[in-house]
């Protein structure tokens, strides 16, 4: 997946598919949810293709140029927002049914909501829609119809702030360059301590008897304050290791 937040949809087949769509089918989404996400999608990838002087719109990217980034940038705005609350977001291998990991996942959301609510800021809820439908995707496809109508009630509430807040011009709701500016900068941030974590596990990490107890013990060391974002740092550069070598 480009993006360890994400459980379900295919961001590759989503940007494949972009530029074209109009109605109907967008890769694996299912088809009522597809027209809002798309949206979503490409108001995400006017954002990232701002951060190339050489292709400033998106239409022009590889699509799979186009997928990773959007990725890393939900990544980011969703791990800020963790670090703005006291729940981390679950991840890609957090299995969400009724139980723990749900309940951790829709307290996430209530306090993420409270943030962006705080921070008047449009791309974080953005970021934060793209990774409710996620979930509500998943459990629609698994066919926990429980869990996902939890879900679905925190998207609604999601939404209704995305619809009534006062804070949200009309062309703010298109696109937020303020916004924009803001992801890029932490985008560019971040980017560095990540790098920074892959080069001493590679360099390093046999010292350690697992990539979680190096993250355990070094993620103050790349700019973040919790261990599991150098973790799944990690664990997405081993299976962009693992693609290539396929």
């Amino acid at each position: 997946m480009a993006c360890y937040y994400l459980r379900h949809i295919d961001l590759y087949a989503v940007y494949e598919q972009l530029p074209e769509y109009e109605c109907g089918p967008l890769a694996n989404i299912p088809p009522p949810l597809c027209e809002a996400l798309a949206l979503y999608f490409e108001q995400i990838a006017e954002v990232a293709a701002e951060s190339s002087p050489l292709f400033p719109y998106w239409h022009q990217w590889d699509s799979s140029d186009l997928a990773a980034e959007v990725g890393d940038l939900i990544e980011i705005e969703i791990e800020h927002l963790g670090l703005a609350t006291s729940c981390l977001a679950p991840t890609d291998e957090d299995v969400l049914t009724h139980g723990e990991t749900l309940d951790s996942f829709l307290s996430f959301i209530n306090d993420a909501l409270s943030i962006v609510q705080t921070e008047k800021n449009y791309f974080p809820l953005l970021c934060l829609l793209v990774y409710q439908y996620d979930a509500l995707c998943s459990l629609y496809a698994s066919g926990h119809m429980e869990a996902a109508l939890g879900v679905f009630e925190s998207i609604a509430e999601a939404r209704e702030t995305l619809t009534h807040s006062h804070w949200l011009s009309q062309k703010e709701r298109i696109r937020s360059h303020e916004a924009s500016i803001t992801a890029k900068a932490r985008h560019k941030e971040t980017n560095a301590h990540r790098a920074a974590a892959i080069e001493h596990w590679n360099a390093g990490g046999h010292q350690f008897s697992s990539m979680r107890a190096f993250a355990r013990n070094r993620f103050k060391d790349f700019g973040v304050t919790d261990y599991m974002t150098v973790y799944n740092w990690l664990r997405k550069a081993r299976r962009e290791n693992e693609d290539d070598q396929d």
